[in-house]
């Protein structure tokens, strides 16, 4: 047995690895490592885990399998311990190593095999906490380690397998260790001479900010053959590379986003072993670097990374050239007509992205040196060109402002490793920017001094009063807008959100709160308040208005309008009171509101207001906020309706060329959806609104609110400054549906029947795990309902309540691609391959395109050497540029959020306790509103309950509703 090189140590120390191993028996001679896993702490807190199964080369006996369950099968296609030892070795580097027993055991096995297989001994130190449990608890009748986790109030679930006694281990140490670590600093107060090798903390225990130990690294050259993974959000990436001297393909991890196919990367990290996947090499930074083989050459052309040149180009090119292909392309690039079939446009076509790819990894090797993905170079160099590292330089914070995806977070990091203070008022000032800006993105128009001040202050972790000094100053400045705002003590308690909650509030019966706007935002709002009120407070200038005030004045009736059964012979439908009042109102009103939920008859009640407008001769325009919802609205009324952005005529970077010197043409404008209109939207739209024409708003408020700040159709309702004409009875036609009696039930605070049933349009499947929900979810898409009711699958919608998680948008969109679409040449960006025919969904507003966030197409063409793809919106072809592709996503599932004005045939909807965050009335009412023929739940009974009791929606600070009632 080789000699240890260690100490054995009898205190607490904060820097150190807790390790466990499980073997086949108990003799270091004659058995061998199944397991081996480990925990690392430093400063006293965990930052990284190493766990591996191994194969023993020899059965396992029944007995050590009885203890940890660990079997053969399990251990099969393991890898042996002295493949796994050198990772594990430079796992612990020179740590304190922590374990329960190790000291007769496990410390044994470890001196074994270093000695065997490294021909050297193991020097770290070790702490026994077996003996050291003993020494401090010596009234304990047992020291076994679910002992001490009982006794600590520790949970010993999953013991015996050796992660999982590492976890436990871990906690024990901490807590016994606090009560040495005391106990030692008492005696030394007391002078009592106890010997400091054994008692005194160890020097990490001592400092409050120790050392932290450096891993050395290693060097990996690699070739990337596969893209396995990416999270756009992290850049986490998973890639399958070549690597010399290697017989398979090792799997590399890290932050790796816009690499590409073929691309040569020189990887620095470390060997890990993950007790899922396997060996994997984890890289701390990379730079690609040229291909050198003629294999890595043709890989990395044909790649799609220059523009012009594909796999079959990239063949004929390296054919040609061999090894010299890169310096051709750098020095001579007119060789290339040497090419079959190259010719003049597509050289020069090359050229230029050759160049750019250049100038872009510039950019690229700067950040990266900076601490920021690679990601958003492309996007940097196209805003800022070949002054892109000195315009970050000189301002890193101003990347927050300009780029679309990079927030202040990012340009933070930038800036500090740049040498920008932490509370350099460049900083300041885009951190209370980025704060107001991240509350719009959760729906608040402005944000309360206290509310601003502290999440800042957090954010920036600055001191408030540096805060405080330049807010104080940006409001000088114009940059922000204050406005003081008396509210009474009663709407405080119930309408302030939660998180701002203040004892004084009890104190006073009205206090003066402070809204801090960004200008876009409060301008937008005293906006859309000041023209309703003028539209309010302005007669129409069509004929059905002059008729009608006509009429009053000679008869003496104020209450005079249309006779509503002319207009329901005209349409050849009979009204209810309620919609016939609301045809009624509609015609003497310049402003109404008509809402109610599914089934209560807002389009047919729509239809009968524009029958009545017409008979007179009004010029009618209709809009919606989405192209689907528009296109909803052209079907039931047989008249155009345009997206509000096409009716505004939005022309970057002009913006909307309808406005208050160039308005809209008509009498009347109706709305549909416009519980989705944000504050913002609303403005623009009443901008472009003549004094003279009528608005008619439709909309459902019990959905959720708009994705942007504001909340506009219930701030207007509940001013009670417009008429509004609530539709609530459920028609006869409607209540054979299941689908929308249960959506009025939910909106009721009642259960749904979920009792399925051959005839029903409502369905439940009961599912618990969340894989076999997912599972299920697929089936339902390509199996299931796509036969049963002769839909294809692109008809079929899944809609769920998250973006992470299993039964998430994200994981779901990669299931049903891999199923329903798994085939073809694609772009890879963001962790997403986009095919021919995949369902995709633009994620943010791009007025250049005309397509908008929500908007849902399908993948017309995808052209991998030119680097772009084409997309189908609703049959207008869009074209994207590779760089651009981070605005889409696949679409097979979306969260119910992004499907708000659009309606399926078929919708499937996981609702399980995963998303219970997100589980509320609003959220489950709005997505089984959005299925038309057929709704199918997965998941279980308690989270459907749980979202239908949970009515708790956040409060957003808007003053739109005191502003319409003049409060100030």
């Amino acid at each position: 047995m080789a000699k240890a090189g260690g100490n054995l140590l009898n205190t607490y120390v904060a820097d150190y690895v807790v390790f466990d191993l499980e073997t086949t028996g108990i003799s270091p001679k004659t058995d061998e490592v199944v397991e081996v896993s480990a925990v690392k702490v430093e400063h006293g807190k965990v930052t990284d885990e190493f766990s591996t199964l191994v194969n023993p080369k020899r059965r396992i006996p029944y007995g050590a399998s009885r203890v940890n369950g660990i079997t053969d099968d399990m251990v099969a296609e393991a890898p042996f311990f002295e493949q796994v030892l050198e990772e594990f070795l430079e796992f612990i580097e020179g740590f304190v190593l922590v374990g329960h027993n190790i000291a007769r055991f496990d410390m044994n096995f470890l001196y074994r095999d270093v000695e065997k297989y490294f021909e050297r001994s193991l020097p770290n130190d070790y702490i026994d906490t077996l003996q050291m449990a003993r020494r401090e608890l010596p009234n304990l009748e047992h020291h076994r380690l679910t002992d001490l986790a009982e006794y600590y109030g520790i949970s010993a679930e999953g013991a015996h397998r050796a992660l999982n006694d590492c976890r436990m281990n871990q906690q024990v140490f901490e807590k016994m260790g606090n009560s040495v670590y005391k106990k030692q600093g008492k005696d030394k107060e007391n002078n009592r001479g106890v010997d400091s090798a054994k008692t005194e903390p160890s020097e990490q225990a001592q400092n409050t900010a120790p050392t932290v130990r450096k891993r050395s690294t290693f060097k990996l050259r690699a070739v990337v053959e596969r893209i396995t993974y990416q999270n756009p959000d992290n850049g986490y990436t998973v890639l399958k590379c070549a690597v010399k001297n290697y017989q398979d393909l090792v799997t590399v991890v890290g932050s790796l986003l816009d690499v590409n196919v073929g691309s040569v990367l020189l990887i620095d990290g470390n060997w890990k072993m993950d007790s899922r996947y396997g060996r994997q090499f984890q890289a701390k930074t990379w730079e690609e670097t040229m291909p050198a083989t003629v294999f890595g050459i043709e890989k990395y052309l044909g790649s799609g990374l220059i523009k012009g040149v594909g796999p079959k180009y990239a063949k004929r090119i390296v054919q040609k050239f061999g090894t010299e292909t890169i310096a051709v392309i750098e020095t001579d690039v007119f060789r290339l007509r040497e090419v079959e079939g190259i010719g003049e446009k597509r050289i020069r076509k090359i050229a230029e992205s050759w160049e750019k790819q250049k100038e872009i990894k510039n950019v690229m090797l700067f950040l990266q040196d900076h601490g920021v993905s690679t990601s958003f170079a492309a996007k940097i160099y196209k805003q800022y060109g070949n002054e892109s590292v000195n315009k970050v330089r000189e301002n890193p914070f101003r990347l927050a402002d300009d780029i679309w995806g990079i927030g202040f977070k990012t340009a933070d990091g930038i800036a500090q490793k740049l040498g920008f203070g932490k509370e350099a008022f460049v900083r300041l000032r885009s951190g209370i920017m980025y704060t107001l800006s991240n509350l719009a993105d959760q729906g608040h128009v402005y944000a309360t001094k206290e509310q601003l001040i502290k999440t800042a202050a957090e954010l920036l972790e600055a001191e408030e009063g540096c805060v405080v000094m330049t807010l104080d100053q940006m409001l000088a400045d114009h940059d922000l807008i204050l406005q003081k705002v008396e509210i009474p003590k009663e709407q405080r308690k119930h309408e302030m959100p939660a998180d701002l909650e203040q004892p004084e509030w009890k104190l006073a019966e009205s206090q003066i709160t402070e809204a801090i706007y960004l200008p876009p935002f409060y301008y937008a709002e005293t906006g859309v308040a000041g023209k309703l009120k003028r539209l309010l407070a302005a007669p129409a200038a069509d004929r059905l208005w002059t008729a009608l005030e006509t009429a009053k004045e000679k008869t003496g009736n104020p209450d005079l309008s249309i006779d509503v059964e002319k207009i329901q012979e005209k349409v050849h439908m009979e009204y209810d009171e309620v919609q016939a009042d609301a045809i009624r109102k509609a015609a003497v009103s310049k402003v109404m509101v008509l809402t109610g939920g599914p089934g209560t008859g807002k389009t047919t009640t729509t239809q009968g207001i524009i029958a009545a407008y017409r008979a007179f001769g009004l010029k009618i325009l209709l809009a919606a906020p989405t192209g689907r919802a528009a296109k909803r609205m052209t079907e039931a009324t047989g008249l155009e309706a345009k997206t509000i952005h096409r009716l505004l005529e939005c022309q970057p970077p002009e913006g909307y060329l309808k406005n208050e010197e160039n308005p809209l043409e008509g009498d009347v404008l109706i709305v549909d959806e416009c519980s989705m209109i944000d504050i913002v939207l609303m403005n623009a739209l009443l901008k472009a609104i003549p004094q003279g024409m009528r608005l008619i708003l439709v909309g459902d408020i019990d959905q959720l609110p708009s994705v942007g700040a504001g909340n506009v159709l219930r701030d207007i309702i509940d001013s009670e400054t417009v008429p509004v004409i609530r539709l609530t009875r459920i028609f006869r036609q409607a209540q054979s549906s299941r689908i929308i009696m249960n959506a009025h039930r939910i909106n009721e605070g009642k259960m749904p029947d979920i009792s399925n049933g051959k005839d029903t349009d409502f369905f439940f499947v009961q599912k618990e795990d969340p894989q076999e929900a997912a599972d299920e979810v697929m089936r339902l898409v390509k199996n299931k309902l796509s036969r049963y009711y002769q839909t294809p699958p692109s008809q079929i919608q899944v809609l769920t309540p998250m973006q992470k998680g299993i039964v998430g948008a994200a994981n779901l969109n990669t299931i049903l691609q891999e199923t329903l679409n798994p085939q073809g040449e694609g772009l890879r960006r963001g962790g997403f391959v986009f095919r021919v025919n995949d369902k995709v969904m633009q994620i943010r507003n791009n007025y250049d395109k005309e397509v908008f966030n929500g908007d849902i197409g399908m993948i017309d063409a995808v052209d991998v050497a030119a680097r772009n793809l084409k997309v189908n919106f609703d049959g207008r072809i869009v074209e994207y540029d590779v760089t651009e592709l981070d605005e889409l996503t696949l679409a097979y599932a979306t969260t119910i959020h992004k499907a708000q004005g659009s309606e399926y045939p078929i919708v499937v909807m996981p609702v399980l306790m995963n998303h219970f965050v997100m589980l509320q009335r609003n959220l489950i009412y709005t997505g089984i509103t959005r299925a038309k023929k057929i709704l199918v739940l997965v998941g279980t009974r308690k989270a459907l309950s749980y979202a239908v009791r949970n009515v708790t929606v956040t409060k957003r600070n808007t003053l739109l509703k005191e502003r319409l009632q003049e409060k100030f």
